[in-house]
């Protein structure tokens, strides 16, 4: 049907960024993405930079992205940011700025791909001649590092969340899952017994390890989140709380994504 489509904008003459724009670009942007982890394990733990007024406190308290029920939680590997994404411009003197992040659920990781795809095929030669920095690293990685979220674990068993098939980044979630090898699982196929994380299967519980994430943070958990978001699974962060599951990113990851926090980080930073 034509509603269940999803479009999605490839332009098919992409911005290209030379080598020596991207290599500071990348300094940037891996140290925004430290400081934010930083921020989020420090606002979810001992919130020194509210003590010494470095964030203000309403900045926090008074932002519905701020899950007091993470609070004290410590994540799998002591980190909070597995994955961010930056809002970059390049202004009229050449110089890039970054405007904004996406810190809970980062999208377009599928699309990225579908796009290369795409612009491969449309242009061969072109693509050959410019030696276009490849994709592949960057998933075998990603995949790597999921499946080393919990250590102890000789066989870690990683599924990708989905909110599911009305959600529009389906058909992203579903790429993504088959690109990676994971399983697409939604709330309602998971479940959390002794506070540990199941899958649900015909043949009974399989015990999981680790999600992907791809739901918000405050629709993960009916019990301790939104009594009536139906994407989530029931026990999901006490089970994180007790050490038992990890998800990328960590529930509550979203706070940071408030433009509020764009006039602290140098601060923060510091």
């Amino acid at each position: 049907a034509a509603s269940e489509q999803r479009p999605w904008v490839l332009d098919p003459i992409p911005l290209v960024i030379a080598p020596a724009d991207w290599a500071r670009l990348e300094v940037g942007l891996n140290q925004r993405a430290r400081v934010l982890d930083a921020l989020l394990a420090d606002l979810y733990g001992p919130q020194h930079v509210l003590r010494e007024g470095i964030v203000p406190p309403q900045l926090v308290f008074a932002n519905p992205a701020y899950l007091r029920c993470c609070h004290g939680i410590q994540p799998a590997g002591d980190r909070w940011l597995h994955l961010h994404a930056a809002v970059v411009v390049r202004n009229h003197d050449g110089k890039w700025l970054a405007l904004g992040d996406r810190t809970g659920v980062p999208q377009g990781l599928g699309y990225a791909l579908e796009n290369r795809l795409a612009v491969s095929r449309l242009f061969p030669d072109a693509f050959q001649e410019c030696h276009v920095e490849r994709l592949a690293p960057f998933f075998i990685a990603l995949r790597a590092l999921l499946r080393g979220l919990l250590p102890g674990r000789d066989t870690p068993r990683v599924a990708l969340q989905s909110p599911g098939p009305q959600s529009a980044t389906y058909f992203e979630d579903a790429y993504l899952a088959r690109y990676l090898g994971f399983p697409l699982v939604e709330g309602g196929d998971l479940a959390v017994r002794g506070e540990r994380l199941h899958l649900k299967t015909l043949g009974g519980l399989v015990p999981l390890d680790v999600l992907f994430r791809r739901v918000p943070d405050r629709l993960c958990d009916p019990l301790e989140l939104d009594g009536a978001a139906l994407e989530g699974t029931p026990g999901l962060v006490q089970a994180i709380r007790q050490g038992r599951a990890a998800v990328a990113n960590a529930i509550g990851s979203g706070l940071v994504e408030s433009p509020g926090f764009a006039e602290v980080l140098p601060a923060v930073s510091r």
